[in-house]
Formats: structure tokens, sequence, C-alpha cells
């Protein structure tokens, strides 16, 4: 029997290589198609039968001798079993194939392989197969080509113009020409557009929302402070608990390839589930605005804990709390009765943007903001807790967003150092904690922005004075409060009440906030 893994490679760089949003929906088509549609055809899988999706089935070594078997789809990577080498040489080249066409080129599969001799080799645990077949599909993607449009090159045609593939698709049993991937994008874009019909209907169903197509529908042209939300969300440790979970079955007596195969496939679907269900709990617990009855939030990716998607600025950091709090809800382990260290965690990343703010950068933004994140929960020895970062990208960043912070808002010397930026922020009690350090200061802040936005904005230039200016604001303000009908909410951005200290370090205790004020609160829409 021959084990193999494939990885979709360039799933970022497609999707967001364009700054429309009808080519990024029909991207994300096009890579959830290869993920969970062209791969079960290559292999001659039945779609209406996706056993691979359902834990409670069992995989059987006696099916996988005679026929090609799907362990598990996720995370940009399939695990599938075939009954002898030649099937596994054709389909993988129908596979690569197919997804050339599909893709203009803009993807790539790259794929390890082990042949598994015995069942019950015991000899040789599963543990060291799968590290083997890990090791081979390393190989295989550092070795591969970089993933760009296939220009010069193509299976069919190619635009004498662009020099790009033309991608043919079968419509209304005609095959209809598109001479660019991006119009290959928008035509189906279009399609689902005219006929309801998106990979992220199921999501559509359960959530009982319609996503929207396009946000300018939204967008407010004569507000200046018109943003959309790319938030990015990858589980923390997805890869160390399914090998500890794979090395745990290996090592039990009587331990089979197939029940460690049917383990994996139980462990994966479970992960799966419970970030989908996150996604959809979040995304039902959320008012957001509408627009001929579809709402300003739109999946990207979906794929196991790898998430991505769109939003309007106004929802997207509620979005990540109520996502982070149903998330959590789950414990998977691989011991009998889990912990509460067993429950899944995940990092968010939001890069704040205008609407016709490149994409790509945008992702690539919001990407270092989840690394950010889960940094500073192995930084500070925050153990399996949910973390979160954001930035708002008023022009392109140069340099990674950590670098940026360091140069620019960091003040004053040792003795009397303040840091502007708390986040990235904790889903957990203690240090850096959302609740305390953003989420209560939050209703603060907006309890006094209607009739005291001077005072804020204030506050806001005295931060980026530095401490010596903010403690005389901070000062000032103490004083002014003292005749005003809100004095009890004044005080508390008052006095010495500017600043939080947090592991002996000096941090603007607002400034996170007011960064981000005008665009999460509902007083400060259609200003």
């Amino acid at each position: 029997m021959i084990l193999a893994m494939y990885d979709l490679s360039g799933i970022q760089k497609y999707v967001y290589s364009t700054n429309k949003l009808k080519e990024i929906i029909g991207g994300s088509e096009i890579v959830n198609c290869a993920l969970f549609k062209i791969l079960p055809e290559a292999i001659g899988c039945d779609l209406k039968n996706e056993y691979w999706k359902d834990e409670s089935i069992e995989f059987k070594w006696s099916e996988a001798k005679k026929t090609p078997q799907i362990v598990f789809i996720g995370g940009g990577v399939s695990l599938v079993t075939y009954p002898n080498q030649n099937v596994f040489n054709d389909a993988t080249v129908t596979l690569q194939k197919n997804v050339f066409l599909k893709s203009g080129g803009g993807l790539n599969i790259c794929f390890g392989y082990v042949e598994v001799k015995n069942n019950n080799d015991k000899k040789l645990k599963f543990y060291d197969i799968y590290n083997e077949l890990r090791k081979n599909l390393e190989a295989s993607k550092n070795s591969a080509h970089i993933v760009s449009a296939a220009k010069g090159f193509s299976l069919n045609a190619h635009n004498n113009t662009t020099f790009e593939p033309i991608i043919i698709v079968e419509e209304n049993q005609k095959n209809v020409k598109c001479d660019t991937r991006s119009n290959y994008q928008k035509f189906l874009a279009n399609k689902i557009a005219k006929e309801g019909k998106t990979v992220f209907g199921e999501l559509e169903s359960k959530t009982e929302k319609q996503f929207v197509l396009n946000f300018d529908d939204y967008r407010n042209r004569d507000n200046d402070k018109n943003y959309l939300a790319i938030v990015h969300i990858d589980g923390n440790q997805t890869g160390k608990r399914i090998k500890s979970h794979i090395q745990k079955i290996s090592n039990e007596k009587g331990a089979t390839v197939e029940r460690c195969l049917s383990a994996m496939r139980k462990l994966s679907v479970q992960i799966s589930n419970a970030y989908c269900f996150a996604l959809i709990e979040a995304v039902k617990s959320i008012c957001w605005r509408t627009y001929d009855g579809k709402i300003d939030f739109r999946p990207v990716v979906v794929d196991g804990d790898d998430i991505t998607v769109i939003c309007g600025a106004a929802n997207a950091i509620a979005f990540v709390e109520r996502f982070m709090e149903q998330l959590s809800k789950n414990k998977i382990s691989n011991k009998n009765k889990p912990t509460a260290k067993d429950k899944l965690t995940a990092a968010a990343g939001i890069a704040f943007v205008k609407h016709h703010f490149p994409f790509y950068t945008a992702y690539s933004i919001a990407d270092q903001l989840c690394g950010n994140a889960k940094r500073k929960t192995i930084q500070r020895k925050i153990n399996n807790a949910n973390s979160l970062d954001f930035y708002i990208c008023d022009s392109g960043v140069l340099e990674s967003v950590e670098d940026f912070r360091k140069k620019n808002c960091e003040f004053g010397t040792d003795n009397n150092k303040l840091s502007l930026c708390i986040r990235p922020y904790v889903f957990a009690d203690g240090n850096y904690s959302y609740k305390k350090y953003f989420d209560e200061p939050s209703n603060t802040l907006m309890d006094l922005y209607e009739d005291h936005k001077n005072k804020l904005k204030g506050l806001m230039a005295a931060y980026g004075k530095g401490p010596d200016e903010t403690e005389t604001y901070g000062e000032l303000l103490k004083a002014r409060a003292a005749l005003d009908k809100d004095k009890k909410q004044i005080m508390k951005i008052a006095g010495e009440n500017v600043f939080s200290y947090i592991n002996n370090k000096k941090y603007a205790a607002f400034f996170d906030i007011l960064d981000v004020l005008d665009l999460i609160n509902p007083a400060a829409e259609g200003e």
C-alpha cells in the first residue's frame, strides 16, 4: 500500500493577488475546489459520499488494498492511500494536471509518499512511517518551483497579450474560454451571484445568513473612515497535537496502521468541525450590517484550523472574541478524560484596511499579526490561550509590524519609558488580558465618545508625544473632571490611570482602543 500526503501551495498569493473582491471570491472558490473536489475526483471518489468527513467511519486496510482511500483533508493537506504504485502515479498526475488547468498555473500540488507493506509491522511503528512521510513531503515542497501564473506555457492555449494560459470551462454544455486567470475568477464570482451556489453555501445555510459579494454596497463614499478587516485565524500547536496523538496510538499494544489512520481521521474531523462550529456560532451572534439581504462578511479560506475572512471593520474584533469563546469550549485529547489544558485555542491577526488597499499586502500583515499573537503566549509562557493582534493599515508597511512598533511606538529613557501598544492581547486572566486591558476600558471610552470626543483626541495626541506629555495631560483631565457631570467616567481615564503597568513596564492604557475607536464604535458610524 502507498501512503501519500498532498500539500496545496500558493493559496494566499493566488487568492489575494488581485485587489478586486470578485476575483478574490472566485479565487477562494478555485482553492476550495482543488482541496475538496479535484482530489476526490482524481482518485475516483463519489462526491455524494464524503466518508472522510465522518469520524465514525473507520479506515479499513482491506478496502485500501483494493481502491484508493482518503484518510482526511484539512489545513491545506490531504492524506490518501493507494493499493499500489501505478494507481498512485496515475492519480497524482491527474491531480496535478487538473489543479494546473483549474488555476491557470497559480496553484501547485506537492506530495510525499511511503510504501507500507504490512498492517501490523512489529519492527516499524506508524509514528516512524508518518515522520518519514512528512520528511518526503517537505523535500518535495523545498524543491518545488515558485508558484506563479504559467505565462508562456499552457496545456490548452495561451493569451498572446498576457501570455497567461487560457482556461476553458464548460457552461450550459458549451466551452467558455477565459483568456486570463482574473477573468476566470470573475466568471466564477458572477456565476455565484447568478446561481447562488458557492462552496460556502453550507456555512450560509448553518448561519442562516447570506454573505456579501461586493463590499462597495456597504461603502459610505462621503465617509473617509471606510475600512474593511482582513481576519486571519490559525490554530495553536495543531501539528504538535496531531503528532502527539499519533505517537501515543503507535505506542499502544496491538497498534496497527489501520487503527492509527482511523485515529488520524477522527482527530482531523474533530478539529475541523470545532473550528467550523466556532465560525458559525460567531457569525450568528453578531448584528452585521446588511444590504439587499446580505451581511458584510465573507469567508475566503475555511480549511481545518486555517481560517481567513473579510468583514466590515466595526465587528471584526467582536467576531474574533466570539470565535475564540466558542472554540475553547472544545477539548480534544488522546486521553480518556480531556482537561482544561486540552482545549482548542488559536491566534488571530486583524488588518484594518480601506476598500482599495492591496489585499495581498493586507493578508501578509494579518498573517504577521497572527504570528505576533502566537509569540506573545509563548514568550510570556501563557499556556494554551487564545490571542489577538491588530493594526490599521493607512499605508504600505515596508518592514515587519513588530519592527515598526519598536521604532515608532516606544518613547522615553530606560527610567521613564512608555510603550504605546499593549497588544497582542491574550484571552485569559492576568497579564495582557483582552478583557482587562481592552474590552472593559473600551466600554468606558465609548460612553465618553459622544460628549467628550475632544478629550479623547487630546489623550491620543499626548500619547504620541511621550510619557511626560501624557502624564501632564492626565493631570489636566483629572483637574477638569471635578466640574464635569461625567466626573466618575472621566476619572477612569485621568491622572495616573492614563498608564498601565505590566511586568514593571509602563504602557499607554488606552492607546490601542483609541487607535480603533472610530472603527469599532457605533456612535462614530456615518460621521
